[in-house]
């Protein structure tokens, strides 16, 4: 047992509502590190209006940005402390742009799905409702009908090329457009004439 095993599993005391968070267009930098760790930024938050109301707290441990409190984040605290620091400086380097205008004195946002697509990059472990906002979209089924139907096409011409070449290779003396009938009274024709057959095998 480490060190580390004494401490609290937040993702385990305060684990993130994905239903709440997935729906959210922007968030900050703070609650993209809770996020990607599964902690739930919302009871993180309350956690820290009570320490600032509440000195004593147990969990209370230095400064976070400012002079507000920090509680301690358990197992998590220094992977949250890495990721922070790493989004903070893609953000700076504007790998991660930030969104709208930034008023002084209000902290910094990024786009969820920015975030997810980034940090996904990396490898970071993340729960999986988080992992996939960053998937591609599907795609419409018109388009994925068209591009099957190109995948079937292109391999019935491989079909016909290697059919052509290995009755050209037994009746060398057949010309292409004899070889594309054979081809189309195959079970590989397609019930495709002769002339579109020709146009797709060279032997």
């Amino acid at each position: 047992m480490t060190e580390n095993d004494d401490l609290p599993d937040l993702s385990v005391h305060f684990p993130v509502d994905g239903h709440y968070w997935r729906d959210f267009e922007s968030i900050t930098i703070p609650d993209a590190a809770l996020l990607s760790l599964d902690i739930e930024p919302r009871a993180i938050l309350e956690l820290r209006q009570q320490a600032q109301d509440d000195r004593a707290f147990d969990f209370l441990a230095g400064a976070f940005e400012t002079e507000e409190p920090l509680l301690h984040l358990g197992q998590q605290h220094a992977e949250f402390e890495h990721r922070h620091a790493v989004i903070s400086n893609a953000v700076s380097c504007k790998v991660l742009p930030t969104v709208g205008e930034q008023k002084k004195g209000t902290p910094k946002e990024i786009r969820l799905v920015d975030f997810v697509t980034w940090a996904s990059a990396k490898q970071w472990p993340m729960p999986t409702w988080l992992s996939e906002l960053g998937a591609a979209p599907p795609q419409p089924k018109a388009r994925q009908g068209r591009e099957n139907q190109h995948v079937r096409t292109r391999n019935q011409y491989r079909q016909w090329q290697q059919e052509a070449e290995q009755i050209k290779s037994t009746h060398p003396t057949l010309s292409e457009y004899d070889i594309a009938k054979i081809i189309s009274r195959s079970s590989i024709g397609g019930e495709k004439s002769p002339h579109t057959i020709r146009k797709h095998i060279k032997v």
